[in-house]
């Protein structure tokens, strides 16, 4: 008869039972047991070392042979704060990328890689709100900020930078770089320092602390 070995599973460094040897039933304990704390998974790691996303998709229930498998935890509301604060702090380089992109253009030349990173860089940081409402299950698009004296919204925010950025695809379409230019160092510009604003305080409302 094979001898089946023990698994210890480990969530935050504490030791949780399980009833079978599998990764799947490691999970399942894991997971249920950080829903207790209100907390989520945020990382599996067997035998030290990270176990893919695309196997912790879909989890073996076979006996396995990891001896060790630990789960680390995270306060969703802290998570996603962070994830927005990191953000906010991107925002900076960001604009860097615009402005150097514009003054390139001025200058007569293309720029397209500038261009290339400050898209996918916006896509980005839709994307950290997006994820940060997917995690809390909130809807997080019309959420009151209080920002300074004035309140804004994600919605609002959205609007404004969907505005500028389809202006400066026509723009592109236009191969007008004048007006690319333009929308980069001033609309842009001043979408990207309001979002620094709505990110930062977008974390405070979620993370239940002011920015």
């Amino acid at each position: 008869m094979d001898h089946i070995h023990s698994v210890e599973v480990l969530l935050d460094g504490r030791a949780i039972s399980i009833d079978r040897p599998t990764l799947a039933e490691a999970l399942r304990a894991g997971v249920a047991a950080a829903q207790q704390q209100s907390r989520i998974v945020i990382e599996v790691k067997g035998d030290g070392r990270r176990i893919p996303d695309d196997l912790l998709a879909q989890p073996s229930d076979e006996l396995t042979t990891i001896r060790v498998i630990e789960l680390v935890s995270a306060n969703p509301r802290e998570l996603a704060a962070k994830s927005l604060r990191d953000a906010a702090a991107a925002i900076d380089e960001l604009r860097e990328t615009q402005q150097a992109a514009a003054s390139a253009m001025h200058a007569g030349e293309a720029a397209f890689d500038e261009l290339g990173t400050i898209f996918s860089s916006w896509q980005a940081v839709r994307g950290v709100v997006q994820q940060a409402g997917a995690v809390l299950g909130v809807d997080v698009m019309n959420i009151p900020l209080k920002i300074d004296d004035s309140q804004d919204t994600v919605a609002a925010a959205t609007a404004d930078l969907s505005t500028h950025l389809r202006a400066m695809k026509d723009a592109m379409g236009a191969q007008d770089i004048s007006a690319m230019a333009d929308v980069l160092a001033y609309d842009l510009d001043a979408a990207a320092e309001r979002w620094a604003r709505v990110l930062l305080a977008l974390a405070g409302a979620l993370g239940g602390t002011t920015p």
